[in-house]
């Protein structure tokens, strides 16, 4: 039984008004209905019972409310309007009476509606009941609540949201509470949009036949339509477009069977097209669910990256519906699809006058309406009714190439500029229920909501005949589709505009495990062995794209919750990767990735030399185990190495034990392992360029497989091995196992300690070794070696020593470390840089022919946490693009560090607004990829080290913290550096500087201990620089007064090292302040002098 109770009345009940006395949350409201004229409950249907509680007046007669306020009713069950222009989304119900005191009520239908809150968030209210004749417009506290959204009744009435506030509600007359929200309503009313013409309705189906647009209408499994029109208006129309597009047609021959559920049958073809996309794709690969016609299309570059786009579709398909695929067929089952599709692109293209490179935007609007519209196949039914199980939204349709007029966010215009600006609309963003635009002056897309259409000028057809178009590559007119497998097939010739422009654009792919995989028939798709198998990537576009939302959207408890950034991330182009992400990741792939003799080669070479050289393990027969003992999985990882320049060296297998599988305090106890510290690689370095020191590089070989094992442990034989009926039982750590790190770590630093160095206190991986008045450095990160000395002959006897016990790769002077490449100078000065890693990752993400930016960020660009929840592969791949920006900017890029830690804070939940921010850093590194830290050889500039601290007051807009930066020189360039949000609310800017000259003083205190056990005198006290008089002051000054008690002890730190003088601190101007690029995102003009000061250079 559904109940919906509906309380209109002048005042709150009893328990309301405790609750604005108490300040609690709102959870359920007990009614008080002793004020109330009548209580009525009328049966509409068996399984609908609807009550409602009639107040003595009328809301807006007494209290003249405008149309849009919006009541905050905390006894009503659901949202209710009166106004149907609200709805951006509309299905029909039967009609619902309800009788009162004041006459009668009707429930028309429900939808979807939009409101944008005082606290600029922009919400969207789902299962919302149109009833036309209600006093008031009424928000339901207990839906609100159902959608995790809650009312705190206090001072003020308060809603939140994930502990957010993301609006507020206002007491006026009679205690009613208004929320302050104004609807945004819709461009089209989804509840009249039968008013629209029918050649335009035909339009947005992407010129669907009239019989099926009628049946899709009519039949009522569409939301927000409705059939009007009369036989005469039906007789009359006539469409040119399609006359021309879809002039011949050819029988086709009908299955015998169908399937009987979704995924049992599934139809594939490959469509090969002449016309290059705006990416580069020649290819399109289409599914069709046999069962209910469903279609998916993906453009591809090359034909290799069929099977990777079917793995991704196979897994994410069967994710989402909880159904196995049972049979893919590529036996022409897709060709009258195909057709369908082909027809529909070049009916879109020829009406609209576009360049035949959008073919793409096209081919996925075409496939979004043939979803949408009936199909034989199934009785006329609707595909996305069948899949979804629910009538699907028209509400987004619009006349694909029509005008769309984008109003330009008030932040993004100055007071004279137009408040919109014209556009091409080019298609939906289903997931956002964003309309996706493109601007032919800068060959761009973007998406938006904030969009008005004009749907009977299309600008590139109807552009003025003394217009100068460019030259096109082709039109409609001479473009043939070739089928894979079905040869070609030639369209009428058709006389178009020579219209053109270039562009790059996201074709639709999903994301999928690696190991999904399906027997296919034999005819028709390329087989995995001709393919490879890891060019398939969810990369943003390599383009300049930006989003122009206002604001972010929050999606409350919608049917189908908004995955706006996978929007962006998903709906990519295919890149084709060099590097680490084009390797095999299992067995599999390996011997179907075109280098299978390479791949078992190395394999082979890894599992002799583990078995006879290593002897890491030894097999013995299961049937011997010990009982209780735990039997490791194993696997071949493979790896392409590469050098400094990025060219391929080696191809590596490298043998690991699946060691998530062990028991703590049986396979393992400790598990730690220390690594040699950015800081102080950069620090050795620094010294090594003043001092004009020899700095040579090693590696030890298999490094993880020298420490022996105490645990007893059993290793399964890995794939690729054939040994059938043993087991591995190991005697060495291989690498996979928890605790292979800290063996190794014993072991090597055994071996160091033996060859008189000595770990430092700072920095346990930073080994020294001094000889009278000489000293010897080595830093050590896992099996890397990077030795710093004045004596070649030193370096020598390190490595013999070395020798006597490893497998040592000497590699002499250092060139490339941990993906840093080291640079040595002709004047002996030293340039850190991570050029060839910067371009692997642009290349990664699909940015490497982007245009460069000139600042990593905008400035004063505030960013907003979205409600709306994001699928799990948009979150991973903003985090990815995050994890490879940081290190990046904790390695040798500080002038990035602020704008990808401001951007760290919105992983959560990531929005496209936070991924085209994202894009602005890559684009930054595009045009800056060449520069590096510069350690200089002047002995002047090694007089000691000097540090800067600067913080940015209160600049977290969901905090309210500060953002706070240090920076420490050594050598004319930086070795430390912080970009951090404070951990309290800092009440004033000294109170902020305070703290962030303490949050120096720490490193400052650790940098210099550090250099004195390398043999550096650093001349205390260090010099730390701040730009604010009054945290200077407090810190030289031990002053208690009120504006300053409340700082806590060990906040305190900077004034104690003062008063000891191991630092000393003194002002310098705010304009030559080099921590400021680490508090905030600044100007290109003095970002650039800033950065200079950091000492990068190209």
């Amino acid at each position: 039984m559904i109940a919906f109770v509906i309380i209109i009345a002048l005042y709150h009940t009893v328990e309301t008004a405790l609750a604005h006395a108490t300040g609690r949350y709102h959870t359920m409201t007990q009614l008080d209905t002793s004020h109330l004229d009548s209580t009525v409950s009328v049966t509409v249907r068996p399984s609908v019972n609807v009550v409602a509680l009639l107040g003595r007046l009328p809301l807006n007669r007494e209290l003249h409310l405008p149309n849009d306020t919006l009541v905050l009713d905390s006894g009503a069950s659901h949202h209710m309007v009166k106004d149907a222009s609200l709805f951006d989304a509309w299905h029909t119900r039967s009609h619902v009476a309800v009788d009162g005191a004041g006459g009668s009520l009707m429930a028309q239908g429900t939808g979807s509606i939009m409101i944008r809150t005082s606290k600029q968030r922009t919400i969207k209210l789902c299962n919302v009941y149109y009833v036309p004749d209600l006093p008031a417009n009424l928000i339901s506290v207990m839906q609100l609540r159902r959608e995790r959204v809650y009312t705190h009744f206090g001072k003020t009435i308060e809603l939140r949201s994930q502990g957010q506030l993301i609006g507020v509600a206002s007491l006026i007359a009679n205690q009613l509470s208004t929320l302050d929200a104004t609807p945004i309503r819709s461009t089209v009313s989804p509840v009249a949009a039968a008013a629209i013409p029918l050649l335009t309705l035909h339009q947005r189906f992407g010129h669907l036949s009239l019989p099926n647009l009628r049946r899709a209408v009519s039949s009522g499994q569409l939301q927000g339509q409705t059939w009007t029109y009369s036989a005469a208006e039906c007789k009359a129309f006539s469409c040119d477009t399609c006359k021309a597009a879809k002039a011949t047609r050819t029988p086709f021959p009908t299955s015998d069977s169908r399937a009987s559920q979704p995924l049992e049958l599934v139809h594939s073809d490959v469509l090969t097209l002449p016309e290059p996309a705006t990416d580069g794709e020649r290819y399109v690969v289409t599914f069709i669910d046999d069962f209910s016609r469903k279609t998916w299309v993906s453009a591809l570059r090359n034909k290799s990256q069929v099977f990777d786009t079917f793995q991704r579709w196979h897994a994410m398909i069967e994710r989402s519906t909880g159904l196995k695929l049972r049979t893919l067929r590529t036996d022409n089952g897709a060709e009258r699809t195909n057709r369908t599709i082909v027809e529909g692109t070049i009916a879109l293209l020829q009406h609209s006058g576009l360049p035949m490179t959008l073919w793409r935007e096209a081919l996925r609007y075409v496939v979004d309406t043939k979803n949408l519209s009936p199909h034989s196949a199934i009785d006329h039914k609707i595909p996305d009714t069948i899949w979804y199980g629910k009538p699907p939204s028209t509400a987004n349709l619009r006349a694909f190439g029509c005008r769309a007029w984008h109003t330009t966010p008030r932040h993004k215009r100055a007071k004279l500029d137009p408040k919109a600006k014209p556009f091409i609309f080019v298609g939906i963003e289903n997931k956002t229920k964003a309309w996706t635009l493109y601007d032919p002056e800068t060959t761009s897309f973007f998406q938006s909501r904030d969009v008005r259409f004009d749907e009977n000028v299309f600008p590139a057809r109807d552009a003025p005949t003394g217009q100068p178009k460019p030259r096109a590559t082709s039109t409609a007119g001479d473009w043939t589709f070739v089928d894979a497998a079905h040869g070609s097939r030639t369209v009428p010739r058709l006389s178009l505009p020579p219209v053109v422009h270039e562009n790059r654009f996201a074709a639709l792919e999903t994301d999928a495990s690696d190991d999904a995989t399906i027997e296919m028939s034999d005819d028709g798709f390329d087989t995995p062995s001709d393919m490879s198998m890891a060019q398939f990537s969810l990369s943003p576009p390599a383009s300049d794209v930006t989003d122009d939302s206002a604001d972010p959207i929050d999606f409350l408890s919608c049917p189908s919750r908004a995955a706006a950034f996978a929007a962006t991330t998903a709906d990519s182009p295919v890149v084709e990767l060099e590097g680490p992400t084009e390797d095999p990741q299992n067995w599999s792939q390996a011997v179907k990735s075109g280098k299978e003799e390479i791949w078992r080669q190395a394999a082979a070479d890894e599992f002799h030399s583990l078995t006879t050289e290593y002897k890491c393990f030894t097999p013995v027969d299961s049937s011997s185990l010990p009982p209780g003992a735990k039997v490791l999985g194993s696997r071949f990882i493979f790896r392409t190495k590469r050098d400094q320049l990025g060219k391929i060296t080696s191809h590596k297998g490298r043998l690991v034990a699946q060691g998530f599988s062990q028991r703590p305090g049986i396979d393992y106890d400790e598990t730690f392992a220390p690594v040699a510290k950015f800081t102080s690689i950069r620090a050795l370095i620094a010294l090594a360029a003043a001092k004009k020191l020899h700095v040579h590089q090693a590696d030890v070989d298999k490094a993880y497989l020298h420490g022996e094992l105490k645990e007893d442990l059993y290793m399964r034989v890995p794939q690729g091995v054939d040994m059938p009926g043993k087991v591995l039982k190991l005697h060495r750590s291989i690498y996979g196992l928890k605790q292979a790190g800290r063996v190794w770590n014993e072991h090597i630093d055994l071996t160091l300690k033996s060859l008189h160095y000595r770990a430092t206190a700072k920095d346990h991986c930073v080994y020294v070794r001094r000889d009278g008045d000489h000293y010897h450095y080595i830093a050590l990160y896992v099996d890397d070696l990077l030795m710093v000395s004045p004596s070649e002959d030193e370096i020598e006897r390190i490595l013999n020593g070395l020798e006597q016990k490893y497998g040592i790769k000497r590699l002499g002077p250092a060139q490339y470390i941990l993906g840093i490449q080291i640079k040595r100078q002709a004047d002996k000065s030293i340039i850190l840089s991570q050029e060839a890693y910067i371009t692997s990752i642009l290349r990664r993400f699909g940015m490497s022919d982007s245009s460069p930016a000139s600042t990593p960020m905008a400035p004063n660009r505030q960013l907003e946490h979205s409600l709306a929840e994001t699928s799990k592969t948009a979150r991973t791949r903003y985090m990815q693009a995050i994890g490879c920006l940081l290190y990046a900017a904790t390695g040798t890029r500080p002038d990035i560090s602020y704008a990808v830690g401001y951007l760290a804070r919105f992983s959560a939940s990531p929005t496209p607004e936070h991924w085209t921010a994202i894009k602005t850093v890559f684009r930054y590194l595009r045009g800056t990829a060449r520069l590096g830290l510069h350690y200089s050889s002047e002995q002047g500039k090694f007089s000691g080290f000097t540090g800067y601290s600067d913080a940015d007051w209160g600049t977290c807009t969901t905090s309210s913290r500060s953002t706070m930066g240090y920076s420490f020189h050594l050598a004319g360039s930086v070795i430390s550096w912080s970009s951090k949000v404070q951990n309290r609310v800092a009440d004033s800017t000294t109170d902020a500087e305070y703290l962030a000259l303490s949050h120096a003083s720490k490193e400052a205190g650790h940098l210099q201990e550090l250099l004195m056990e390398l043999g550096i005198d650093t001349r205390a006290p260090v010099q730390l620089y701040g730009d604010n008089q009054g945290a200077i002051a407090l810190a030289k000054n031990p002053t208690l007064h009120h504006r300053s008690r409340h700082i806590r002890i060990r906040e305190h730190f900077v004034r104690d090292q003062v008063r000891l003088g191991t630092i000393q601190v003194d002002y310098v101007d705010t304009k030559t302040m080099v921590a400021d690029i680490f508090t905030k995102a600044l100007g290109p003009l003095v970002f650039k002098v800033h950065r200079d000061n950091l000492g990068l250079r190209g």
